[in-house]
């Protein structure tokens, strides 16, 4: 039997409010000047790649507006999620590893073969502490790259379910999520980067970035591309 069609509606489509909208262009507006620009993926696989003993790999995926109260139903549960602070600023984001890689990585960093992965339950004591191990190195990484925005960030907590998270992290806030596919060997996952609304308001804007390194970066990266647009034609009229 032909699958029913459904008529396509605009009214469907999630409603963004202005801040909403304002924020997450601020966030694109700067991507490219952040950690996860291009050299990003080699660097963390250095880094990472002899510690857990795979192939790490990570995709960009998207950024999505997450409205007030709605971030206890986006996060698994259980869960694999990281309290960061950004200091100075008593603001913190949240980081959340599918549960399943996160064991998959512990179970290498401790000898096994990352065939025991079940992610059904959450982390124990002692794998939280291992994982925090792995996330510091990845900190670690992108705190050079973050001091130009003068925030420092340090990781406060791992939590693996939503009861325990409430007590550190305020999950009503609306926030902005950017999610990106993560490859652990031949698993496919996802990570995802929650940042609250009220802290991209402020710090985020979308004007171009100042003189320094983070300008350097960005025209870098236009350059990188100028062979896309190179042969395009448009009419000039005087």
């Amino acid at each position: 039997m032909a699958k029913k069609l459904r008529k396509y509606r605009l009214q469907d489509l999630p409603r963004l409010t202005r801040a909403q909208v304002r924020a997450t262009n601020a966030l694109l507006c700067h991507l490219p000047q952040t950690p996860f620009e291009q050299g990003f993926k080699a660097r963390l696989r250095e880094v990472l790649a002899p510690l857990l003993k795979a192939d790490i790999d990570v995709w960009f995926d998207g950024v999505r507006a997450v409205a007030q109260g709605e971030l206890k139903r986006v996060l698994a549960e259980p869960t694999c999620v990281a309290v960061l602070g950004l200091s100075p600023r008593t603001d913190k984001a949240l980081l959340e590893v599918d549960l399943t890689i996160a064991q998959m990585a512990i179970d290498k960093i401790l000898g096994g073969n990352a065939e025991d992965a079940d992610g059904q339950r959450p982390l124990s004591e002692i794998e939280d502490g291992v994982f925090s191990f792995i996330l510091l190195k990845v900190l670690q990484l992108v705190a050079t790259d973050l001091a130009e925005t003068q925030l420092s960030v340090k990781l406060e907590a791992v939590h693996g379910t939503l009861a325990s998270l409430k007590e550190r992290f305020p999950t009503s806030d609306p926030c902005l999520c950017l999610s990106f596919k993560l490859f652990f060997g031949q698993k496919a996952g996802f990570a995802r980067f929650y940042l609250p609304l009220a802290l991209m308001r402020e710090v985020a804007t979308e004007a171009p970035p100042s003189p320094g390194p983070a300008l350097q970066r960005a025209l870098q990266r236009l350059h990188d591309r100028i062979d896309l647009v190179r042969l395009l034609t448009a009419p000039l009229v005087i």
